[in-house]
């Protein structure tokens, strides 16, 4: 499942910056959308608690799935052109 919402991160968080300038600030955006996601699939996962021994995992693998889909299939894509207008 982590690896289903790493894929569809990118045009989601693209969404969320496009009004945001400084390229930090969206870098910072995205890990922290990634933490937010990873977070909640470490609850679901683990029958509605937090398993704090993995959750480090879960947010690491979704950060690490959507930047991977980034750069292999949605950067310079024409769902990005038209997302960010």
């Amino acid at each position: 499942m982590v690896n289903l919402f790493g894929i569809l991160l990118p045009p989601f968080i693209d969404l969320i910056n496009r009004k945001v300038k400084d390229s930090d600030a969206r870098f910072w955006v995205s890990v922290g959308v990634c933490i937010l996601i990873g977070a909640v699939v470490n609850y679901f996962a683990n029958g509605y608690h937090f398993n704090w021994a993995t959750i480090e995992g879960n947010i690491i693998a979704v950060f690490g799935w959507a930047q991977l889909a980034y750069k292999g299939i949605y950067e310079d894509s024409r769902l990005q052109e038209v997302i960010r207008g």
